[in-house]
């Protein structure tokens, strides 16, 4: 049997998703995306509760719970940040 197997090549994240609000935060709030997000960091499984969800003075992009009840809190962001992007409680 041979298999076929392509090639990873890198892609400009504005290449796929050309507005973060818009185009990469629904993306990623898809359960098989999501799922592969959590798989990635070892959160376990993960369950959307919520997008633009207000905290305080701004928005959470998306909030999502994981079995145990615990709160993950998502910003996304497709430009290069400083500070923290993801905080589970």
């Amino acid at each position: 049997m041979t298999v076929v197997l392509g090639r990873l090549v890198p892609v400009p994240l504005r290449d796929a998703w050309s507005h973060e609000a818009k185009d990469f935060t629904p993306w990623l709030g898809v359960s098989d995306n999501l799922a592969l997000l959590a798989e990635t960091l070892n959160l376990g499984e993960l369950q959307v509760q919520g997008r633009e969800v207000p905290v305080g003075s701004f928005s959470i992009d998306l909030l999502a719970k994981d079995l145990s009840g615990g709160l993950v809190l998502i910003e996304t962001n497709l430009a290069p940040r400083i500070t923290p992007t993801l905080v589970k409680s």
